[in-house]
């Protein structure tokens, strides 16, 4: 995005019209009109002052045009082998008998 893009969407964003941005800028609606269709550019003062009139930094204005996406390397999934044709499972958990309801005390002394 062109600094005039950039202009117009957070213009846009705050819901100002050229009038009111101008206006809070200290310049003519021209002015800005002639920044967002990039026939002119604004100097580094009236910069610091549309930042702070459309609250964004002026990084907003002249960071890069593109993003450059990065494809994280994520390790490919491994099938775990069978044991015994069963699907796997926690050491010693399938030993325990199944009960019907919540176990209570008087189960815990039956499980060990």
């Amino acid at each position: 995005m062109t600094i005039g893009e950039r202009i117009k969407q957070a213009r846009k964003i705050r819901g100002m019209s050229q009038r009111e941005l101008a206006k809070r800028v200290e310049v003519s609606a021209q002015a800005i009109s002639k920044y967002e269709r990039e026939i002119n550019a604004p100097s580094s003062g009236v910069l610091l002052r549309l930042s702070k009139a459309l609250g964004v930094g002026v990084e907003f204005f002249v960071r890069p045009k593109s993003v450059v996406a990065i494809t994280p390397d994520y390790r490919k999934r491994r099938a775990l082998p069978p044991e015994n044709g069963r699907r796997p499972s926690s050491p010693g958990f399938d030993d325990r008998p199944r009960l019907g309801r919540m176990a209570g005390p008087s189960d815990v002394q039956r499980l060990k």
